[in-house]
């Protein structure tokens, strides 16, 4: 998942408008927030794709794949490589 930096171009008056008073000052400066999610986040909402894929990963299971030298090992790379980065 990206997590993207606000843009630039976000403008702050220096005064906002007191509520109240000069109501079409206080509609020019509605600042709105944006929020974009990703396609992969997207998907996750979809339960069917995650019925898919929790369906796939049981099956592995059943099948010992996550206990195979070559995923072990895998695992165990992945574990000493972050701990070397991290010195």
């Amino acid at each position: 998942m990206d997590i993207k930096p606000l843009s630039n171009n976000i403008y702050f008056p220096k005064e906002l408008p007191q509520n109240g008073k000069d109501q079409q000052k206080q509609q020019n400066y509605k600042i709105q927030d944006k929020l974009e999610l990703s396609q992969e986040v997207q998907n996750m909402k979809n339960p069917n794709l995650q019925d898919t894929k929790l369906a796939k990963i049981s099956e592995k299971i059943k099948n010992n794949y996550y206990n195979s030298d070559e995923v072990i090992n895998k695992v165990a790379d992945k574990i000493y490589n972050e701990i070397s980065k991290s010195k």
